[in-house]
């Protein structure tokens, strides 16, 4: 079974540097730079321009919003986490940079009022937007480098992964660990929890997509056809298809129910950082519209945004 995904969109100069993450919501693509700053591009502009929300010096890596797409929450190179209301497009004030340091990694629970972060130390916490107060500092057993991390919709469990190849789910409720995932050596390079919380997604440097079944922590399945590291991961929003993006500068659609890979799209060329999917209706038919699609960044000044071919 295969499902076609076509180029729609290429931005040859979206930034001035490295494109390290995405994010989507039904208004605005969002791009995070080395080149120092955080672009909002509207999705039902066939050719839109970018507007610069963010700017820090030293270049941001991570950008997350909730479900709704009223939240977003970016961080820069130095350590430092910005929020901001994409509805105002104001910035939110926020206390947890006086209380965590080194945020490396962010994640919003769908509903908006809660974050999850993990920092250079191999922490990871969860923060209370709505009072912005420190909820959980989670027990972590082996302390490395926090590089992803994720909030599952229902608001129940984050999951993070490590530079040491540590991999952990957590319980929002209890604060506790739940189980950590041992057999991985590598980087953790993304952590993605599936919509219905069922399955969790997880590429590393083994260029292998690795599918675990939450409730348990056993293995579901691996997804194996990229050529080198796995950079990102995400979900489209039925759970049925998993994207990955990689260093090999290929970006690949599985299916879940198959465990096959139903498309690989090789629109970027150079290596690819970040991958998100855009929901159907999202967009003109440049962007995603009727159709499902996603958008990928990475080496270079690049933005892709691909489509499905076909489909209602």
């Amino acid at each position: 079974m295969s499902k076609p995904y076509i180029q729609s969109l290429s931005l040859a100069d979206a930034h001035k540097a490295d494109i390290f993450s995405v994010a989507t919501t039904d208004k605005y693509t969002i791009s995070a730079s080395a080149d120092g700053t955080v672009k909002l591009w509207e999705n039902n502009d066939s050719n839109p321009a970018g507007s610069v929300l963010a700017t820090n010096a030293v270049g941001f890596h991570h950008v997350a919003t909730d479900t709704n797409g009223d939240i977003l929450a970016a961080v820069a190179f130095d350590g430092a986490l910005s929020l901001f209301d994409l509805r105002s497009l104001e910035p939110i004030a926020t206390k947890i940079n006086n209380e965590v340091s080194g945020i490396w990694a962010v994640a919003i629970s769908g509903n908006g009022h809660m974050m999850a972060v993990t920092n250079t130390s191999g922490h990871v916490f969860q923060w209370n937007l709505e009072t912005d107060e420190l909820v959980h500092k989670f027990p972590v057993t082996r302390p490395s480098h926090g590089i992803c991390v994720d909030f599952s919709q229902c608001g129940e469990y984050i999951s993070s992964g490590h530079e040491n190849g540590g991999l952990y789910l957590f319980s929002t409720q209890t604060g506790r660990l739940m189980y950590s995932l041992l057999g991985h050596s590598t980087p953790i390079r993304s952590v993605k929890i599936s919509p219905n919380s069922s399955l969790l997604a997880v590429g590393d440097d083994s260029g292998i997509v690795y599918l675990y079944h939450i409730s348990s922590g056993e293995y579901y399945t691996n997804l194996t056809g990229h050529d080198t590291w796995v950079m990102a991961v995400a979900w489209n929003e039925s759970g049925e298809y998993v994207l990955s993006g990689s260093y090999d500068g290929k970006m690949k659609v599985w299916s879940t129910e198959n465990k096959t890979c139903v498309c690989t799209q090789t629109a970027l060329t150079t290596p690819v950082f970040t991958v998100a999917w855009l929901k159907k209706g999202w967009g003109l038919g440049v962007i995603g519209g009727k159709n499902q699609g996603f958008v990928a960044g990475g080496v270079g000044k690049n933005l892709v945004w691909c489509r499905e071919a076909a489909g209602e």
